[in-house]
Parts: structure tokens; sequence; C-alpha cells
């Protein structure tokens, strides 16, 4: 039985390769539960000190086990870094001893801009995660579990996913223990349930909601953009890049 968590952050493609996993039949796929607790029922974001964040996000990571009444065989967790931080620690202990931690980055000269389009098209406000795009966040992350564990984690980039899709996929099945299929290069337009709980879900998943597979991207080009980025944005991109580049240099070929 795999046990796999794919840390990454905002407009880095995750979504699209938990869209290609949910394909599997015997795979239960969880989305983003620790995201999913900041979030209120009005769409407004949550205080950590809130109890009802406490008690929402046990909640929803109680849904990241298997019962034996679940059909399911294997376990595969999508998350953003960002949303634990402080907290990485609790991702290698306990439930999450015997997890996979597996990693996604993508160029944040693309991710940036990306961003932008998101929130120029909602309210023209950039969301409170820009510090450092979410690299920082990945990178501690994936030191901690380096650090705990006697296997180097995998990552993978977006950028080759998109070029090489099916190669990819291949092994990043193959080194978590998720059963690869055909089936996941392409698939059905379709919206879950889990999505809609996102204020303005149509803008952060309309690209995955509408698609039918990987397309196809110039390696190293994808998303970017020659608009001026917004002065927060251009602070946020110098920050993340050092960050990206010890990422990408331990990253998994």
């Amino acid at each position: 039985m795999a046990r796999v968590i794919l840390w990454s952050s905002h407009r880095c493609a995750s979504t699209a390769v938990e869209r290609s996993i949910r394909e599997l039949e015997k795979v239960k796929v969880v989305h983003e539960p620790n995201c999913m607790a900041f979030f209120g029922e009005d769409g407004s974001l949550r205080n950590v000190e809130d109890p009802m964040f406490e008690a929402k996000r046990n909640y929803i990571l109680s849904q990241s086990k298997l019962s034996r009444s679940e059909r399911y065989e294997h376990i595969f967790i999508k998350d953003l870094a960002y949303y634990v931080r402080g907290s990485f620690d609790e991702f290698i202990r306990g439930e999450f001893a015997n997890f996979t931690h597996t990693f996604l980055i993508r160029d944040p000269t693309a991710v940036a801009p990306s961003i932008q389009r998101v929130c120029k098209a909602q309210d023209g406000e950039v969301p409170f995660f820009t510090d450092t795009l979410g690299f920082e966040e990945m990178y501690n992350m994936y030191e901690t579990v380096k650090n705990n564990s006697n296997s180097k984690p995998l990552i993978i980039a977006a950028e080759d996913i998109f070029d090489a899709p099916r190669e990819t996929m291949e092994m990043y099945c193959r080194e978590t223990g998720l059963p690869f299929s055909e089936s996941m290069l392409t698939w059905e337009p379709k919206v879950f349930p889990e999505w809609k709980q996102y204020p303005n879900y149509e803008l952060w998943f309309g690209s995955v909601m509408t698609s039918s597979g990987f397309l196809k991207h110039t390696a190293g080009k994808m998303g970017k953009s020659s608009e001026p980025l917004l002065p927060e944005l251009e602070v946020a991109l110098k920050k993340a890049m050092p960050y990206y580049e010890k990422l990408n240099s331990l990253r998994t070929v």
C-alpha cells in the first residue's frame, strides 16, 4: 500500500497532477486538507488561533486515513507546504511516519505572473501567501523530511510533467509505489466538490477543470509573461529564487 504526500505551492500545476492521479480507481485522493482548514464557510480566512480552525483541520486530516470499509488500496494527499509552516515536524510523526513525501516545483518566474493574473481577475489584491511564493516553506519541509529519513525525497518539476507527462508520471509512480496507468494521461473535464470550497475556485482551478490531459509547453517558458509584476510580487520573486534554485538542484532526474 502506497501512502504519498505531494507538497507544492500555488500555481505549480499540482492540481493537474492530482487530477491525473484521480484517474486511478484504487487511490484515495485528499485535496489540500491543510489549506481547507484556513477557509471559513463564507470564504474568509480563519485565524490560526480560532478554535474552529484546529477542529476543522483535525477533521480534514482524519480523512487522510484509510478505513477497512473503503475500497481504496493507496492514498495520495496533495497539499501546500505554506499552510503548515511552523509545524513541519507534525508530518514526519504519527500517521504520517510511513508516508512518502514528494515535492513539485515550478520556475518562480512563471509562478509570479500566474498569481498576478488570478489576483487581477478576482479583486486585484495580492493574497497573503506571497512572501516567497511558498518556496521557502517547500524547502524547509524538504529539509525536515530529508533530515528524518533514510532516503532522498523525490522532487519533480511542473515543466517536466507538461513536456514529458508519460515519462514523468511513470517515474513518479515507480518511486512512490502508486500504480501507473495510461488513464492518468487523459481525462474528462470535471469539477470535484473539494475544489468548489474555495472562493473564486473557477479562477484558481479553471485550467484543470476544463482540461482533458497535460498540455504541452515549451520547457522553461510555461506561464511566463512580459507584463510587469506588481511591486510586492517582484519582491517575493526575488526572495523565492534562492529556495527554488536549491530545490531544483536536488530535482529527481
